[in-house]
């Protein structure tokens, strides 16, 4: 059975690094049921390479954006986000953006 969500690296580090002392029991035994996509060993020039095409066109995503999106341009699949930088390193490859509307 193929999973509907995966995590990678670098979603893992952003979420859990500013989980309260309090919640990061529950929190990391919660992620540890989404399988973790593997990271590319040539994530950070490929990441770089990207960005730098998203700067040729007046760009400027996040770093940690970029590390994300790589991840998904490697395994070829979409991101579903609320972020809007995801759509401008769309512009610039082959990424699948699901971009989110929050509730008001």
């Amino acid at each position: 059975m193929d999973p509907d969500s995966f995590l990678c690296e670098p979603v893992l580090f952003e979420l859990l690094r500013a989980v309260p002392k309090r919640e990061r029991a529950r929190t990391e035994a919660l992620v540890a049921t989404v399988p973790i996509l593997s990271t590319p060993a040539d994530l950070w020039v490929s990441a770089r390479v990207l960005g730098q095409k998203c700067i040729d066109t007046g760009s400027m995503p996040p770093a940690i954006d970029l590390l994300i999106a790589q991840v998904g341009l490697h395994h070829k699949v979409p991101i579903t986000t609320f972020d809007s930088h995801f759509r401008q390193i769309a512009e610039v490859s082959s990424l699948q953006v699901n971009l989110l509307m929050r509730a008001k």
